[in-house]
């Protein structure tokens, strides 16, 4: 058993998921999620536009189009009454990837009556529980970030979680070059590898440090400059011509602004 195996099961045990992928950093693990899902060109995702810009760049890696959905302006998670509207307005939509931001869990049991495959970003989340479960149990994939600035760091890493042994499968060949085995290329996939240098950092910490993992949650917030500026003014995406139409989460950007400018 590599180290990386030994955080992987680490992990699971922690989250409580069947099934547990390291690789290489969070973007990694919702691209190869969104890549698992089979999301491709022309594909509607809808996400939050109050989130890092690679939420949506994991979208947009495969030909995909993000449709933007406010948030609720009293938590700052994207509010399912408008993941609802957008389904109206487009009911064509492959997935749906909420954010649970500052160790505070989405809306779940809304977001999965909508009957939507839904990537769960969790990369602020570790240690998050929503009715008493660890998010990113509750949708299709978890995707988990270790990062410098998260609770759990290995400067740079990240995980997936999922409760599908099909996707277990998938996702581990999508992260290593499409292999099913050693020089057996089945499917077109990436370097997304974990090193085993970052997985002994986390297992390290997952093992030693898990009280502090918990109470590290919601430190980081929009004091700290969480987030000036929404994905979709952003000018790349203006650039491209992906449009949003989110009012609360414009309003929360805008007071971001104001906290950093002080």
């Amino acid at each position: 058993m590599t180290v990386i195996d030994e955080f992987e099961e680490e992990f699971k045990k922690f989250t409580g998921s069947k099934y547990a992928i390291a690789c290489c950093n969070g973007t990694a693990a919702l691209h190869t999620a969104v890549t698992a899902l089979g999301i491709g060109k022309g594909d509607k995702v809808i996400t939050t536009p109050f989130s890092f810009v690679s939420t949506a760049n994991c979208i947009l890696y495969n030909g995909g189009i993000p449709i933007f959905a406010d948030i609720n302006p009293n938590t700052y998670l994207i509010d399912p009454s408008e993941v609802k509207k957008q389904l109206n307005q487009y009911p064509d939509v492959k997935a749906i990837i909420p954010v649970h931001l500052f160790g505070k869990a989405c809306d779940m049991d809304s977001l999965l009556k909508l009957g939507v495959p839904i990537i769960e970003d969790c990369a602020q989340a570790l240690g998050t529980r929503y009715k008493r479960k660890h998010v990113g149990l509750f949708g299709d994939f978890g995707c988990f970030s270790f990062y410098a600035t998260k609770n759990l760091s290995t400067f740079e890493g990240g995980m997936i979680i999922t409760q599908k042994s099909h996707y277990n499968r998938l996702t581990r060949m999508i992260i290593n070059h499409g292999q099913s085995k050693k020089y057996r290329h089945e499917i077109l996939g990436y370097n997304y590898r974990m090193p085993q240098i970052c997985a002994l950092i986390g297992l390290t910490q997952l093992k030693l440090h898990q009280i502090a993992i918990k109470a590290e949650l919601g430190s980081y917030g929009l004091e700290q400059g969480y987030y000036p500026q929404i994905i979709y003014n952003q000018p790349l995406y203006k650039k491209l011509g992906i449009k949003g139409n989110c009012p609360n989460a414009e309003a929360v950007a805008k007071k971001v602004r104001k906290i950093i400018n002080k």
